[in-house]
């Protein structure tokens, strides 16, 4: 193709409209928009470099131009509240409730348990360092930025794991 993009060479575009196209190169690929569709964009929505990558941020382009997008749309609104909850409550007006959005669950939780020890890593019992029937955990403290590692019961353990200090052994970690 020729045709530079932010994510190098493309090896393959696509028009989905006219000042709206698709490229793709062999490590990543999104949507750039011509000068006049960017200034199009409202504020909400608008990336200011004009480049759309096509993971997460595609889906701005598919809320604004929406008539060419109509196969998509759906996946696009899911696509904009999870990776881009404060442009999707500014763009709409609305608050995004609790399980709306991972990305601003994420960030709630983690505010909230800003003092806790949250799990970063963690290792099964099949390390050699780990008992059996436990995990192995080490943990953050967001606050003070303080790890520590912790032994907890595979039978508790689960995403977002908060450690319970006055139950959960310390432990000398990997």
């Amino acid at each position: 193709m020729g045709t530079q993009t932010i994510w190098g060479e493309a090896d393959y575009a696509k028009k989905i409209a006219r000042g709206i196209m698709s490229y793709s190169t062999p490590s990543h690929g999104g949507i750039h928009l011509s000068p006049s569709r960017q200034s199009e964009m409202p504020d909400a929505l608008r990336i200011e470099s004009g480049w759309y990558e096509e993971d997460c941020d595609w889906c701005l382009v598919a809320i604004n131009y929406a008539e060419y997008f109509m196969a998509e749309y759906d996946q696009a609104m899911n696509t904009f509240k999870n990776w881009h909850p404060d442009r999707f409550e500014k763009h709409f007006g609305i608050e995004l409730k609790d399980g709306e959005s991972h990305v601003k669950d994420e960030r709630l939780f983690k505010e909230r348990n800003n003092g806790n020890f949250l799990v970063r890593t963690a290792w099964g019992d099949w390390h050699n360092k780990v008992p059996e029937g436990m995990v192995g955990v080490l943990a953050k403290r967001e606050c003070d930025g303080k790890e520590r590692y912790f032994l907890v019961p595979h039978s508790e353990y689960g995403s977002h794991f908060v450690v319970d200090i006055e139950r959960h052994v310390e432990w000398g970690g990997v």
